[in-house]
């Protein structure tokens, strides 16, 4: 029979595939919200408690091995009402500077308006935010110039 603590992860885990059946199925990019308050109702525990749980554990997926609280993610909104995870909001980002012209590349402020049209509300400064994490450098370090002939 597992111990207190063993049961209380086995719970967590399963709450988790529950919740997020969509990334077990798919991978990352269908990462769906979620917060520890989610998980906490639906396993009963007290969101500290879940928390702490995960503090230094791993799962293992379809899709490689992920520290378990990466499977939490917070939202965005969309304008449906409806909510994005922040990593899907950065792969759209990702896929926005990947076609962007090198000789002039979008700016932050043309970024938060290009994913708007896409849906997804974000500011400048959170356009920035995710640039800075995902490594990727500001337009003006980002302009390549073509060699005239």
């Amino acid at each position: 029979m597992p111990s207190p603590s063993g049961r209380t992860l086995y719970r967590i885990a399963e709450a988790l595939v529950k919740l997020q059946k969509p990334f077990f199925l798919q991978g990352p990019q269908a990462l769906k919200p979620l917060t520890l308050k989610e998980v906490a109702v639906e396993t009963g525990l007290h969101e500290s408690t879940v928390s702490r749980a995960l503090q230094g554990k791993y799962m293992q997926t379809p899709f490689g091995i992920f520290a378990m609280k990466r499977l939490f993610s917070s939202a965005l909104e969309v304008e449906e009402g409806e909510a994005v995870s922040v990593e899907t909001a950065q792969k759209m980002l990702r896929e926005l500077i990947a076609e962007e012209d090198p000789a002039r590349p979008y700016s932050d402020r043309q970024l938060a308006s290009l994913l708007a049209e896409r849906g997804i509300k974000s500011a400048r400064r959170t356009v920035l935010k995710y640039r800075e994490e995902m490594g990727i450098p500001a337009a003006p370090c980002c302009r390549r110039y073509q060699q005239k002939k």
